[in-house]
């Protein structure tokens, strides 16, 4: 029912990912369809994964083979907030996997389209669903809040759920994110993180001056500039200037060597 999933942080290749679910049925199929070394399945809850992955734990679900707990880098909750018992627990499970560079990528179905879903259903146009908890984005943005949590981004999508050429896409890339249909789309999308950490010791700052026929001014410049944090670094640019900019650069340099 949701994935967490671990990504490198300088490209898209995984270096692992972990897909968990509480049905060990769907993860016995998704290992049939999935094979690759890199990434691991675990029938569990997303309670019992975030507390074992607290305690540095081994889930039961693959014996013999060590689970990657995390931290991860990427963490996505795809249309599975509304069967959550209780949402704000499982934000707060979640920061044992979490960096301070992680996202948790969610989308929910907005709740305007839930008699749309009900009559779709009594018509036999949908299949059955458990019953859902409906939540609006103003809820989960609220929720987070109240873990620690803040949102990164926010934004509806999805205009028109079934496929047709060429509406669809039209719909759904480009009037979409437009007001006033960004009210009217199905799903709503929320990026979130942890905030950053604050520093142990005091941040070293660097300046940097792009300079071009620069010679009357650079002396000011390596004067005025103030000491920030720690320490301060000037970091003259020099473009090719046609007057002595580059000397005058070498001048500062050698009267300022702190």
């Amino acid at each position: 029912n949701f994935r967490l999933a671990g990504l490198v942080s300088n490209g898209f290749l995984s270096r692992y990912r972990v897909g968990v679910d509480l049905s060990p049925v769907m993860i016995e199929l998704a290992r049939q369809k999935f094979n690759a070394p890199n990434l691991r399945f675990v029938a569990t809850s997303i309670e019992e994964f975030c507390s074992t992955a607290a305690l540095g734990c081994e889930t039961s679900a693959q014996p013999g083979a060590a689970e990657p707990h995390g931290p991860f880098d990427y963490i996505i909750l795809s249309d599975v907030l509304g069967y959550f018992y209780d949402i704000a627990a499982v934000f707060e499970g979640l920061k044992a996997v979490c960096h301070p560079r992680t996202r948790i990528v969610m989308n929910f179905h907005s709740r305007l389209w839930s008699p749309l879903f009900a009559a779709a259903h009594a018509l036999g146009l949908k299949r059955a669903l458990p019953q859902l908890s409906w939540v609006t984005a103003e809820d989960v943005e609220g929720l987070l809040g109240l873990r620690g949590f803040e949102v990164v981004r926010r934004y509806p999508r999805v205009l028109l759920p079934k496929r047709f050429p060429l509406l669809s896409r039209c719909c759904n890339r480009f009037l979409a994110p437009l007001w006033p249909f960004r009210h009217f789309c199905v799903s709503n999308f929320v990026v979130a993180r942890l905030p950053a950490p604050p520093f142990k010791a005091p941040p070293l700052v660097s300046v940097v001056c792009p300079c071009r026929n620069e010679a009357g001014n650079i002396a000011q410049i390596a004067e005025r500039i103030p000491c920030m944090g720690a320490k301060t670094e000037l970091l003259f640019v020099e473009g090719n200037s046609t007057d002595d900019t580059y000397a005058r650069c070498v001048q500062a340099q050698t009267a300022h060597p702190e």
